[in-house]
């Protein structure tokens, strides 16, 4: 009898770990961490500015013109973007508001951008669609 109740209770904390474990699935509510994951913008256009974030809290992306990297934290609705090094150059006739980033909301497929000051200053669609 005790062999037994010690293989249920394996088994059901097995069953808990596996649920705990579980990848999140992305959905339309912005208050979901897995919301934010993948890129926005067009990762694969030249000068066109895009974001990618990671399950482990990185992105990276381009403002069209440098490559960007950084990290996030999700809190609620927004993530909050730290950028890292970056690359510095020139580029003409491209609009690089994307430096700026400090902020990000995802809703549904469409990611807005805010600078320190939180003011909108782009969205990204998600990638595909």
């Amino acid at each position: 009898m005790r062999r037994t109740l010690t293989c249920v209770g394996l088994l059901l904390a097995g069953a808990a770990i596996m649920t705990a474990c579980a990848s999140p699935t992305t959905s339309g509510d912005s208050s979901d961490p897995a919301a934010i994951e993948g890129v926005w913008g067009d990762s694969t256009a030249d000068n066109a500015p895009y974001l990618e974030f990671s399950a482990d809290g990185e992105v990276v992306g381009s403002d069209g013109c440098n490559a960007l990297n950084g990290t996030y934290k999700f809190d609620g609705e927004t993530a909050q973007v730290e950028l890292g090094v970056s690359t510095l150059k020139g580029c003409l006739n491209v609009d690089t508001w994307l430096r700026d980033v400090a902020s990000v909301q995802p809703i549904d497929d469409v990611l807005s951008v805010y600078d320190h000051e939180g003011e909108s200053i782009g969205t990204l669609d998600r990638e595909g669609t």
